[in-house]
């Protein structure tokens, strides 16, 4: 009997004055302390959280927490969580821990833990995901581990976390590289060449369809002008390091590359046709076929790009609706209303 008044003592004791090193020590002699902290001496109404939450003891909080996390949902003799009396002093950052740890203990809220957003994400994955890593950030991972948050499976497990991660601009800027060179070369050397001398009304270095005012050829350069400029879009985008999670950005870089993808199939399309303009009659089926195939890809990827025009503005209205609503918010509340 002594021996547990002892025992009741020193937690108390330790609680009272926010030693950790002492709540280990007990805990380390006796790991069913905390289970049965309501047989020992000092604790008949309050559990210990109540105490430390008094107290202001930030660590010694944490400390209890960590190893009983349904402390923060006991109620004393007058039906007061340790966050009432917390609240009540006025401790912000335990109010803060006992928050979390309260609406944890909750069955629904916890059921509700790895709920995944519309892209298939839990919490745990945005948080792996966040290009953030401080100390808050590894807070906040443990205690979604804690309370039994999982990764979603269409997280693969990276096979290289002890490497930093690769540039996630890095590919569409060099896709885009490439199509700007193809751009550039294809007006560079156009269909047909350039003239190498002056004579018959022509002139050396001009382009030898566009001396025969071939109105195909003028769409050839319209079409090859427009490739270039979408592909310097998508690696200015890229070069100036912008952040893969804004919205706007990546909705322009996804019409630029269908842009250029477009233009790159039309420019194809229209060399074919200027390149044979009296082919052979056994050559035609081929050519309509070749050509049919070239404007089928483009109104795929017009009716792809048709569809992300619309989820944008959707994205677009629905913005505009809760800017509206957190303005209207904020000036009910300016007005006291």
């Amino acid at each position: 009997m002594n021996e547990i008044k002892d025992v009741g003592r020193r937690l108390k004791e330790a609680c009272l004055s926010g030693s950790v090193a002492t709540l280990d020590a007990l805990i380390e002699d006796d790991e069913l302390i905390l289970d049965r902290v309501s047989s020992l001496l000092g604790f008949y109404s309050d559990s210990p959280l109540h105490v430390a939450a008094l107290r202001g003891h930030l660590d010694f909080t944490k400390a209890l927490l960590r190893r009983k996390p349904k402390l923060a949902t006991e109620l004393d003799l007058q039906r007061r969580s340790p966050l009432h009396l917390a609240s009540a002093e006025g401790h912000v950052e335990i109010v803060q821990e006992l928050t979390i740890e309260y609406l944890l203990g909750i069955k629904s809220v916890k059921d509700r833990a790895n709920v995944k957003n519309q892209n298939g994400f839990t919490a745990l994955d945005i948080v792996k995901l966040c290009p953030i890593r401080d100390l808050r950030t590894m807070e906040i991972k443990e205690l979604l581990l804690q309370a039994g948050v999982h990764k979603s499976f269409c997280m693969r497990p990276d096979s290289n976390a002890g490497s930093p991660p690769d540039n996630p601009s890095a590919p569409p800027q060099r896709w885009s590289t490439l199509t700007a060179t193809v751009a550039y070369e294809s007006i560079m050397n156009p269909p047909g060449g350039f003239w190498q001398d002056s004579n018959n009304g022509h002139t050396a270095g001009e382009a030898i369809l566009d001396s025969y005012h071939n109105p195909h050829f003028a769409r050839y350069l319209v079409i090859n002008t427009a490739m270039l400029i979408a592909s310097c879009i998508t690696i200015m985008l890229a070069l100036t390091g912008f952040p893969i999670h804004n919205k706007f950005l990546i909705w322009v870089l996804v019409f630029t590359v269908y842009i250029t993808l477009s233009c790159m199939v039309g420019a194809y399309v229209l060399a074919i046709i200027v390149l044979t303009p009296n082919v052979e009659e056994d050559f035609k089926p081929s050519l309509k076929i070749s050509v049919g195939l070239e404007l089928c890809w483009m109104g795929i990827c017009g009716f792809v790009a048709v569809l992300h025009a619309f989820h944008f503005l959707a994205w677009l209205r629905n913005k505009f609706r809760s800017l509206v609503t957190s303005y209207r918010s904020h000036k009910c509340m300016g007005n006291f209303c």
